[in-house]
């Protein structure tokens, strides 16, 4: 089976990375806030709009858009566009290469359970398309652990200053962004506008009246919707008899967490109708995904498949529907959950076997590395592609090695949530 054919088997279709404790948030609370300020001032809607300052392309994977950024007129880069980074990140091989001097130290704290230490370097630029942000304060961190579970290797993030600066446009189906000056902005499209940084909708649960919830837009998350912790719990949503739900794992920044794997019946966010989009249900015991004042956030896989343009000069977002709206939202049918390993993050490693799964059934265990899938290399196939494989129906030969032994197994993938 070639790449290609693995490629058409899986489909066409492709989380907030970084949030930081007080300490660091007290040193980068002036640039937020003034580019706020300024915005702000700026929002007087204009006789007519001005052209976009930058147009740049991006690459989607792992519904993360991954743009190529110039840091201090060095590079490019590849680093992530995220809206729930309070400020931007480096991985610290790129600062060491940059040279860049660190000049403080804080804590972070991501989705993951972890805090992580993190170094600061001062007045870093971020220039892409032709425009520059210089950030005050930067965290300069190791990013191996959340690059096992990306499968590639990541430079850094472009965080919320982004969007307090510029009204951003990201054109999912072109897969292109572009930057507005928010005095001459104008909206000219007929999208569904969402109040920002919270906006209001209705849950809905197969079995449960519907539930009003506040929640959020986490551009660099890559679920569809993710539900806090304290909000899961509160309207007990997550039932012990529930055959619709499967125990799994998310990941961020700061390591795992348990969460349960399901599907809403539908969310809705005004005229917007989101029919069975998968969910995670976070059960982490600390991080991010406890929760707090809100009930969760959408990330990439919903908007995905939008037009999304986020104007938090006038805190609002814009969803306009492109052609993949209508697209079933998928789910891993196999009960593996994998890493990339080694220097080049080509080895495929299994990290976890979710119990009552086609993997489990199979006898793939903890540790074992996958080096083929129908007689095809795993390398080859790619971290990515073999992901997207898994959600879909099918037999699938797999060549693993355990430790030093060579086996293969069958295994037969079947909708689990």
């Amino acid at each position: 089976m070639t790449l290609e054919r693995v490629c058409r088997r899986a489909g066409t279709a492709i989380g907030g990375v970084l949030r930081l404790l007080p300490l660091m948030v007290a040193l980068v609370v002036g640039t937020t806030a003034n580019a706020g300020r300024s915005n702000s001032d700026a929002a007087t809607v204009p006789q007519a709009p001005s052209d976009a300052v930058a147009m740049v392309p991006f690459e989607l994977y792992h519904n993360r858009v991954y743009l190529m950024v110039k840091v201090n007129g060095t590079g490019p880069f590849r680093l992530i566009l995220d809206t729930g980074s309070v400020v931007s990140g480096l991985n610290e091989a790129r600062a060491r290469d940059l040279g860049l001097q660190l000049r403080g130290k804080a804590e972070m704290r991501g989705n993951g359970e972890k805090t992580t230490p993190v170094g600061l370097a001062k007045n870093v630029s971020f220039g892409l398309g032709g425009v520059e942000l210089v950030e005050k304060a930067v965290a300069v961190f190791s990013f191996q652990d959340f690059e096992s579970h990306e499968g590639r290797a990541v430079d850094g993030i472009l965080g919320i200053n982004l969007f307090y600066r510029y009204v951003v446009e990201i054109d999912y189906a072109n897969k292109t962004l572009k930057l507005y000056e928010p005095k001459t902005y104008v909206n000219s499209g007929d999208g569904e506008i969402v109040p920002l940084p919270l906006f209001h909708c209705k849950i809905e649960m197969a079995g449960q009246s519907p539930i009003d919830a506040e929640m959020g837009i986490d551009q660099g998350t890559y679920t569809a919707v993710r539900l806090f912790r304290n909000f899961t719990a509160n309207h007990a949503l997550i039932a012990a008899d529930n055959q619709n739900v499967q125990p799994s794992f998310g990941y961020g920044l700061g390591g795992e967490y348990k969460e349960v794997a399901g599907r809403l019946q539908r969310l809705q966010i005004g005229r917007l109708k989101i029919d069975e989009p998968v969910t995670s249900f976070s059960q982490a015991s600390s991080g991010a995904t406890v929760g707090g004042g809100s009930a969760g956030t959408i990330g990439g896989e919903i908007l995905r498949r939008f037009k999304v343009i986020l104007d938090y000069s006038r805190k609002q977002m814009i969803l306009e529907p492109n052609a993949n709206f209508n697209e079933p939202y998928s789910a891993d049918m196999s009960g593996l959950i994998l890493t990339a390993q080694g220097k080049d993050r080509a080895t495929i490693q299994v990290r976890h076997v979710l119990e009552k799964t086609p993997a489990a059934e199979a006898g793939v265990r903890e540790g074992d590395v996958i080096e083929t899938i129908d007689d095809e290399s795993a390398e080859e196939i790619g971290f990515e592609p073999i992901q997207q494989l898994f959600r879909h129906e099918g037999t699938y030969r797999l060549g693993i090695k355990r430790g030093d032994q060579r086996m293969q197994t069958t295994i037969k993938t079947r909708r689990l949530i």
